[in-house]
């Protein structure tokens, strides 16, 4: 019994194509920046991936297209990119799609205007720090005087 186990195993490997492990870690990284800057995989081991797999043809289109409508400053094809990734029915995907459904006129204005809250978000990060370092020692005018003085610092020191 275990000799026709083994002899079912030899055959199916000698009928085998062979094939290139490529590491996921490369396949991650097609998320985030092109093919060409990439080291790891060529032109040819990702056609040959993309033709195997082809939901991760279809999303790096559907990533591509995103990156493409953020930098657009056109929103006018959200709703159409919206249909098509909930038509993929990948898990993560629709969840992420799900989230921009809900804050539909938010997304929608983070991509025609240029403005953000950075420098709001980067004054509350320094407030909070500062109260985390502080914790225990002292009350509210202790913490005023702390950022003002390390305020007043910045300012000597970039004159």
């Amino acid at each position: 019994m275990i000799d026709a186990k083994t002899n079912c195993l030899k055959d199916l490997l000698e009928h085998q194509e062979p094939s290139e492990l490529i590491d996921k870690r490369v396949i991650y990284q097609l998320l985030y920046k092109p093919t060409e800057k990439i080291k790891g995989i060529s032109k040819n081991q990702l056609d040959e991936v993309l033709k195997k797999y082809l939901v991760l043809s279809e999303l790096l289109k559907l990533l591509s297209d995103f990156k493409t409508l953020l930098s657009s400053c056109q929103s006018a094809g959200l709703s159409l990119w919206v249909e098509k990734t909930r038509a993929l029915e990948l898990k993560e995907i629709t969840s992420f799609v799900t989230g921009i459904q809900r804050d539909y006129d938010s997304v929608k204005n983070a991509i025609d205007y240029s403005y953000n809250n950075g420098l709001a978000e980067g004054s509350v990060n320094k407030i909070k720090t500062i109260k985390r370092v502080m914790y225990g020692r002292n009350h509210f005018d202790m913490l005023k005087s702390k950022v003002l003085q390390l305020e007043a610092l910045k300012k000597i020191s970039v004159n």
